[in-house]
């Protein structure tokens, strides 16, 4: 696997997440926590690399901001980092935010990484508005979490191109 013009594109791996997985979905913090491993490792990769990286993160409209400033707060360790672009989103898919698609053209990126929580929801909507607005794109199994794992083997399948997070660590990038 090749990655020519690629972006990490990480959504809603943050605090409220964590939340929900824990507390709501009572799924396994286990596997959440090595989630958000995977993506810290995949975040170093490109940093090291000086590809972009685009943390998304979900504000609901119906949080006052006191709470939505710790519901939203990003799980990785980003602070100093230099091609790491912020993108606050109020819906699920992070094309709801006009200046993610402009960053995307700007940085002349084709391709998208796409990780985070859910996978059947905020990725899942996300990779499908990337399809409609022509980037290919490719979810990393490990470094996603859906509702439950039953939930995560049924979305898989449904996406065009899957990888691990070891084969998206080892693909080189000719652009």
């Amino acid at each position: 696997m090749k990655l020519e013009k690629a972006a990490l594109v990480i959504i809603d791996v943050q605090a409220g997440a964590q939340f929900l997985n824990r507390h709501v979905y009572h799924a396994d913090a286990d596997y959440f926590t090595t989630v958000v491993q995977h993506n810290q490792q995949l975040v170093a990769n490109f940093e090291h690399r000086n590809w972009p990286i685009f943390i998304v993160t979900v504000h609901p409209k119906v949080f006052p901001a006191f709470v939505n400033q710790r519901f939203a707060k990003s799980l990785l360790m980003t602070a100093g980092l230099k091609h790491v672009h912020y993108v606050a989103k109020t819906s699920p898919s992070a094309f709801s935010q006009p200046t993610f698609m402009t960053k995307l053209h700007e940085l002349g990126v084709e391709k998208l990484i796409m990780t985070g929580f859910t996978t059947n929801n905020g990725v899942a909507k996300t990779v499908a508005d990337a399809e409609i607005n022509g980037f290919d794109t490719t979810v990393v199994t490990d470094a996603t979490v859906a509702k439950s794992a039953a939930v995560q083997a049924q979305i898989l399948p449904q996406f065009t191109e899957l990888a691990t997070t070891a084969e998206i660590l080892a693909a080189p990038r000719n652009n």
